[in-house]
């Protein structure tokens, strides 16, 4: 039986096809056209759980609804929403892009090439392409939309060099064969007011890229209009590609790449986890709220407006509760006050949080020590120990940059080609034919912990003989000089260890994109 005459394929077909009910035999056929069906859906939640904004996830979940598709749960807490309640988000989707991007790139690798000169071009070239936020946001992007491609830009007007743009997967669509792209249709839209709407569809083919203006206001009323009906695309023109010999090119001259291979958002297995910490984060803020000390006051002891109207003294209409005079007369009421011990009560809340939070974050590869869930050892691990702790990040690690090596290769190939790019008589583009065997891709040592668990484990280091004093010191300065790091030793005497510790600055600046350094809920009883 071929994979179209499949009883599901049929069932999905026909779905597809006419608004007729199917009857799905099987509970798994249902899956099966669950997935099918819905992953334009899901890439939409991906996206609103990457902003991380609850009021826009709240409105996503209350109208946005997968197409034909009845048997979506409606159960998630996001659309459960009491008017009284004050729900609340944990930005962990934000926070697991965020680490996946820091975990890759916090340092940016270093690309290098076996002809000097192409090294330092390269480099001019990434520079003007912000080489370090550009992998940053791709990481970012990968992580919660499952695929990247990079679109290059030549426009002599701006900029001397080639310059790439990251797409996320809901801006452009890749058509395969054979289980590989075969062409790749980039989607940028120009929204000029008065309701004009222009969408731009960049199709990068192998060897040519094409260009295709449309106008209107929907997909449904869409007709093609010239390129120059609009300013941003009026100097566009298709580009046919070939190798300097006259060979046809027969690449794709942009850049794709699928998370760990498969084209899968790392949120993709923890929406209902995710769910599930919103939910114990809202109720554990919701129970302080309503557990603060209460006052009760008997109704005599109210103060009066001019109107004779009694008056509460508070901020929330919880702290304070009125004791109604109900005493014969001449008995007094007293004045009293709960205090209530939270300690014992949220610990429930605290442990389901934190429980949750590392299992979720072991899904997508994560150690919880990588974001800032430290155990009581703190500071006082050793290097084994805090290698050990954050195990999964670098095996994770790891196995993205295998993955992103060959990307880095591809992208240094493009960038140069198309800066040393000849244009001939007939408007086509002429490239040079480099070898990737002759790239090298250095991503630097991931520095796992904190500064100052770095610091801890390089005294132990050295108590131990291991290490010497100048290694030590470039381990903790990687960005000084080795005639920095020679006077730095001068000023410390040779054998006292305690002077080269108490050297070491321990608040050293913050860089853009280090570790959020506290996640979790941290338990201080």
């Amino acid at each position: 039986m071929g994979l179209l005459d499949r009883p599901i394929a049929k069932a999905i077909n026909k779905y597809l096809e006419n608004n007729d009910e199917v009857l799905l035999k099987t509970p798994k056929d249902a899956y099966e056209l669950a997935v099918y069906i819905d992953q334009e859906w899901y890439q939409k939640l991906f996206k609103v759980l990457y902003i991380g904004n609850m009021d826009n996830i709240i409105r996503f979940f209350k109208t946005v609804l997968p197409r034909k598709y009845p048997f979506i749960r409606l159960n998630y807490f996001w659309r459960i929403q009491h008017p009284k309640l004050n729900m609340l988000h944990y930005d962990l989707p934000n926070i697991v892009s965020k680490t996946m991007a820091n975990v890759l790139f916090s340092n940016p690798p270093s690309i290098k090439l076996s002809d000097e000169t192409s090294t330092k071009e390269l480099a001019d070239i990434l520079n003007e392409n912000q080489f370090d936020s550009l992998l940053q946001k791709s990481a970012e992007y990968e992580s919660y939309s499952g695929k990247i491609a990079f679109k290059p830009i030549i426009d002599k007007s701006f900029s001397q060099y080639p310059l790439l743009m990251v797409y996320p997967s809901e801006d452009f669509e890749v058509i395969k064969r054979y289980d590989k792209p075969y062409e790749i249709i980039f989607r940028d839209i120009y929204d000029k007011g008065n309701n004009a709407r222009y969408v731009l569809f960049t199709h990068c083919k192998r060897g040519k890229i094409e260009y295709k203006l449309f106008s209107g206001n929907s997909d449904a009323n869409m007709k093609e209009v010239p390129l120059d009906t609009i300013d941003e695309t009026s100097g566009l023109q298709d580009i046919t590609f070939y190798y300097e010999n006259g060979k046809a090119y027969d690449k794709i001259p942009c850049l794709y790449k699928e998370n760990n291979g498969n084209g899968i958002s790392d949120y993709m297995h923890i929406v209902d986890d995710c769910s599930a910490i919103d939910e114990v984060y809202t109720n554990l803020v919701d129970f302080i709220r309503k557990a603060r000390i209460k006052t009760y006051i008997p109704e005599s002891f109210l103060k009066e407006d001019t109107k004779g109207n009694r008056l509460l003294s508070t901020d929330y209409d919880t702290d304070e509760m009125v004791l109604y005079d109900a005493l014969p007369e001449g008995t007094t009421q007293e004045a009293k006050r709960d205090v209530v011990k939270l300690d014992d009560s949220i610990q429930g809340y605290k442990d389901a949080f934190n429980n949750i939070l590392a299992r979720t974050l072991s899904t997508v590869g994560l150690s919880p020590a990588t974001i800032g869930m430290h155990d009581d050892s703190g500071s006082n691990e050793s290097a084994l120990a805090l290698s050990i702790r954050e195990g999964t990040t670098l095996r994770t690690r790891e196995a993205k940059i295998k993955k992103w090596n060959q990307t880095l290769k591809d992208m240094a190939i493009l960038l140069l080609q198309l800066y040393k790019c000849n244009i001939g008589n007939d408007g086509a583009v002429y490239l040079k034919e480099y070898d990737a065997n002759d790239i090298e891709i250095i991503f630097p040592k991931y520095e796992s912990g904190s500064y100052l668990e770095r610091v801890q484990t390089l005294k132990e280091a050295l108590d131990a003989g291991l290490i010497s004093k100048e290694l030590a010191l470039k381990d903790l300065y990687p960005a000084l000089s080795d005639k920095s790091i020679e006077d730095l030793l001068a000023d410390i005497d040779k054998d006292d260890l305690q002077k080269l510790i108490n050297s070491i600055d321990i608040n050293p600046p913050k860089k853009d994109g280090d570790m959020n350094e506290s996640a979790g809920i941290e338990d201080k009883t």
